[in-house]
């Protein structure tokens, strides 16, 4: 067992509409308090890639059950999917599109939206 306290975690949602990454991170920041900085990978609508720490993705998944919806603004985000790595989140968007197109990511020197709640 690897002895790594907080690991990273993805979660695939689908939004109603287009969404702006720090409401959406402003909206996940009100259910959970997460311990590493919240980062928006994919905001491809309608589906969106938001990294977590594994610690607040087990606080958030019994509420996966309960149909939770993030509401930010005007839309309404639907938990979908959660991995533990990039690629298989990666794959799961892409069967959730039904065509294997290359689904964008943004790069490290990109990642301007990182939200410390």
């Amino acid at each position: 067992m690897k002895c790594r306290p907080l690991r990273r975690r993805y979660v695939v949602f689908k939004c109603s509409g287009y969404v702006d990454d720090i409401a959406v991170m402003d909206a996940i920041c009100s259910l959970i308090i997460p311990r590493l900085p919240l980062k928006i990978i994919l905001n491809q609508p309608p589906y969106l890639l938001l990294r977590t720490d594994n610690l607040s993705l087990e606080e958030l998944k019994p509420r996966f059950k309960k149909e939770l919806v993030v509401r930010c603004g005007g839309t309404e985000l639907y938990p979908l999917a959660s991995s533990g790595t990039i690629k298989k989140a990666r794959e799961k968007i892409k069967k959730l599109i039904g065509n294997y197109e290359d689904v964008g990511m943004r790069k490290p020197s990109q990642s301007n939206r990182i939200k410390r709640c």
